[in-house]
Protein backbone atom coordinates (compact mmCIF):
# COMPACT_ATOMS: atom_id res chain seq x y z
CA UNK A 1 0.00 0.00 0.00
CA UNK A 2 2.61 2.91 0.88
CA UNK A 3 4.14 1.92 -2.14
CA UNK A 4 1.81 2.50 -4.41
CA UNK A 5 0.98 5.69 -2.71
CA UNK A 6 4.74 6.75 -3.43
CA UNK A 7 3.77 5.83 -6.86
CA UNK A 8 1.10 7.89 -7.22
CA UNK A 9 2.77 10.79 -5.46
CA UNK A 10 5.65 10.26 -8.06
CA UNK A 11 3.05 9.99 -10.94
CA UNK A 12 1.15 13.32 -9.76
CA UNK A 13 4.60 15.15 -9.08
CA UNK A 14 5.68 14.23 -12.78
CA UNK A 15 2.49 15.00 -14.61
CA UNK A 16 2.44 18.84 -12.67
CA UNK A 17 6.04 18.81 -13.81
CA UNK A 18 5.03 18.38 -17.72
CA UNK A 19 2.24 21.03 -17.27
CA UNK A 20 4.89 23.64 -15.77
CA UNK A 21 6.96 22.97 -18.86
CA UNK A 22 4.51 22.90 -21.02
CA UNK A 23 2.82 26.13 -20.29
CA UNK A 24 5.71 28.52 -20.09
CA UNK A 25 4.98 31.87 -18.22
CA UNK A 26 4.83 35.31 -20.20
CA UNK A 27 7.50 37.88 -19.43
CA UNK A 28 4.42 39.67 -18.26
CA UNK A 29 3.50 36.86 -15.88
CA UNK A 30 7.44 37.00 -15.24
CA UNK A 31 7.64 40.57 -13.80
CA UNK A 32 4.38 40.06 -12.24
CA UNK A 33 5.29 37.12 -10.30
CA UNK A 34 8.67 38.78 -9.21
CA UNK A 35 6.71 42.09 -8.00
CA UNK A 36 5.03 39.41 -6.18
CA UNK A 37 7.93 37.80 -4.65
CA UNK A 38 9.26 40.95 -3.76
CA UNK A 39 6.08 42.41 -1.48
CA UNK A 40 6.08 38.46 -0.02
CA UNK A 41 10.00 38.75 1.05
CA UNK A 42 9.25 42.54 2.39
CA UNK A 43 6.18 40.61 4.10
CA UNK A 44 8.15 37.96 5.76
CA UNK A 45 11.27 39.84 6.34
CA UNK A 46 13.03 38.14 4.14
CA UNK A 47 16.37 39.87 3.13
CA UNK A 48 17.77 37.25 0.47
CA UNK A 49 14.69 36.39 -1.12
CA UNK A 50 13.99 40.15 -1.44
CA UNK A 51 17.50 41.33 -2.72
CA UNK A 52 17.34 38.12 -5.29
CA UNK A 53 14.32 40.03 -7.18
CA UNK A 54 17.05 42.70 -8.04
CA UNK A 55 19.75 42.80 -10.83
CA UNK A 56 23.50 43.08 -8.57
CA UNK A 57 23.39 46.74 -10.79
CA UNK A 58 20.12 47.35 -9.65
CA UNK A 59 19.48 51.40 -8.75
CA UNK A 60 16.69 53.19 -8.33
CA UNK A 61 15.68 57.54 -8.55
CA UNK A 62 13.35 58.34 -5.76
CA UNK A 63 11.46 61.36 -6.00
CA UNK A 64 14.34 64.15 -4.51
CA UNK A 65 16.45 63.06 -7.28
CA UNK A 66 19.01 60.78 -4.99
CA UNK A 67 20.13 57.82 -7.04
CA UNK A 68 20.10 54.54 -4.73
CA UNK A 69 22.28 51.25 -5.72
CA UNK A 70 21.89 47.89 -4.25
CA UNK A 71 23.63 48.17 -1.23
CA UNK A 72 21.70 50.80 -0.10
CA UNK A 73 18.56 49.48 -0.77
CA UNK A 74 19.40 46.12 0.90
CA UNK A 75 21.00 48.61 4.20
CA UNK A 76 17.29 50.49 3.55
CA UNK A 77 15.38 46.94 4.01
CA UNK A 78 17.74 45.56 6.56
CA UNK A 79 16.93 48.88 8.92
CA UNK A 80 12.88 48.21 7.85
CA UNK A 81 12.78 44.82 8.53
CA UNK A 82 14.52 46.10 12.25
CA UNK A 83 11.98 49.13 12.68
CA UNK A 84 8.87 47.70 11.90
CA UNK A 85 6.24 45.41 13.16
CA UNK A 86 3.95 45.27 10.66
CA UNK A 87 5.20 45.50 6.35
CA UNK A 88 2.71 45.01 3.71
CA UNK A 89 2.85 45.80 0.17
CA UNK A 90 0.79 45.73 -3.30
CA UNK A 91 1.77 46.76 -6.59
CA UNK A 92 -0.94 46.86 -9.28
CA UNK A 93 0.53 47.15 -13.06
CA UNK A 94 0.11 49.87 -15.04
CA UNK A 95 1.78 49.49 -18.30
CA UNK A 96 4.06 46.68 -19.69
CA UNK A 97 6.29 47.20 -22.99
CA UNK A 98 9.06 44.60 -23.81
CA UNK A 99 11.71 45.59 -26.01
CA UNK A 100 13.74 42.62 -26.86
CA UNK A 101 15.60 41.45 -23.27
CA UNK A 102 14.39 44.43 -21.21
CA UNK A 103 10.72 45.35 -19.75
CA UNK A 104 9.58 48.58 -19.41
CA UNK A 105 6.20 48.79 -16.64
CA UNK A 106 4.54 51.16 -14.86
CA UNK A 107 3.05 50.15 -11.52
CA UNK A 108 1.20 51.66 -8.65
CA UNK A 109 2.81 50.34 -5.17
CA UNK A 110 0.47 50.95 -2.20
CA UNK A 111 2.28 50.29 1.36
CA UNK A 112 1.66 49.84 4.43
CA UNK A 113 4.38 49.73 7.32
CA UNK A 114 3.95 50.08 11.43
CA UNK A 115 7.19 51.39 12.85
CA UNK A 116 7.90 52.60 16.26
CA UNK A 117 8.91 56.33 16.75
CA UNK A 118 11.75 56.48 18.17
CA UNK A 119 11.02 59.94 19.99
CA UNK A 120 7.56 58.79 21.52
CA UNK A 121 8.05 55.14 21.65
CA UNK A 122 4.58 54.33 20.64
CA UNK A 123 3.32 53.37 17.17
CA UNK A 124 3.21 55.46 13.63
CA UNK A 125 1.71 53.76 10.76
CA UNK A 126 3.22 54.95 7.50
CA UNK A 127 0.90 54.73 4.17
CA UNK A 128 2.74 55.15 0.73
CA UNK A 129 1.24 55.26 -2.53
CA UNK A 130 4.28 55.44 -5.54
CA UNK A 131 3.38 55.62 -9.25
CA UNK A 132 7.23 53.84 -10.74
CA UNK A 133 8.49 53.47 -13.99
CA UNK A 134 10.75 50.37 -13.77
CA UNK A 135 13.11 48.59 -15.93
CA UNK A 136 13.40 44.57 -15.58
CA UNK A 137 15.73 42.01 -17.46
CA UNK A 138 16.06 38.18 -17.40
CA UNK A 139 19.05 37.23 -15.58
CA UNK A 140 19.99 33.25 -15.93
CA UNK A 141 16.18 32.95 -17.19
CA UNK A 142 14.84 34.60 -14.61
CA UNK A 143 12.91 38.20 -14.70
CA UNK A 144 14.57 40.27 -12.22
CA UNK A 145 14.27 44.31 -11.57
CA UNK A 146 17.10 46.34 -13.12
CA UNK A 147 16.30 49.68 -12.06
CA UNK A 148 13.37 51.92 -10.77
CA UNK A 149 12.46 55.18 -10.81
CA UNK A 150 9.98 57.05 -8.31
CA UNK A 151 7.60 59.07 -10.67
CA UNK A 152 5.23 60.34 -7.93
CA UNK A 153 4.48 59.50 -4.62
CA UNK A 154 2.30 60.59 -1.47
CA UNK A 155 2.78 59.45 2.02
CA UNK A 156 0.53 59.67 4.99
CA UNK A 157 1.68 59.08 8.90
CA UNK A 158 -0.85 58.36 11.37
CA UNK A 159 0.00 58.13 15.18
CA UNK A 160 -0.98 54.52 16.44
CA UNK A 161 -1.04 51.23 14.55
CA UNK A 162 -3.57 51.55 11.92
CA UNK A 163 -3.03 48.68 9.92
CA UNK A 164 -6.28 49.46 7.30
CA UNK A 165 -5.23 53.22 7.84
CA UNK A 166 -6.57 55.30 5.17
CA UNK A 167 -4.63 56.72 1.86
CA UNK A 168 -5.34 53.02 0.15
CA UNK A 169 -5.96 52.92 -3.56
Amino acid sequence: MRLQFCLLTLAVNLALASVAIAAPVSPQGAVTAGYARQNKAAETRNLKAFMSCLTPDFTMKVKDGETMNSAQIKQNMIDLFAGASYISGQTTSQSFILRGSKAYVTTKEHDVVVETNPLNHRPVTIVDNEVDAAVWRTVGGVWKQESARVISQSQFRYPGDHRDAPGKR
